[in-house]
């Protein structure tokens, strides 16, 4: 990791079920729980003045990160578009669920 890079990690939990190309267990549904880095990097480095050292602050960083895994991915339940289940979690799950359709 380089001086003008950040990295963060972040452990969530996560539910899924393969019908397609996997073993037998994958085909019920169960979770897991995973650990994911994301290294962030400025696009055009630019050298440091003594005042202002990152291209956001840390703080929002780390906070725009783990708000992200948060909110998308922690005790998510994922399956395939072509998966006989859809239909049924469109039509039955609370309106607003993100990535359904």
């Amino acid at each position: 990791m380089s001086a003008l890079e950040l990295s963060f990690t972040r452990r969530f939990s996560m539910g899924h079920r393969l019908i397609a190309g996997s073993s037998e267990r994958c085909a019920v549904p169960h979770g897991h729980n995973e650990f994911v880095t994301v290294t962030l990097q400025a696009c055009t480095p630019a050298r440091l003045d003594g005042k202002c050292n990152m291209v956001v602050p840390f703080a929002e960083a780390k906070t725009r990160w783990h708000d992200f895994i948060d909110t998308r991915l922690d005790h998510a339940f994922q399956i395939s578009s072509s998966d006989p289940l859809l239909a049924w979690f469109i039509e039955n799950e609370r309106p607003g669920l993100t990535d359904l359709s």
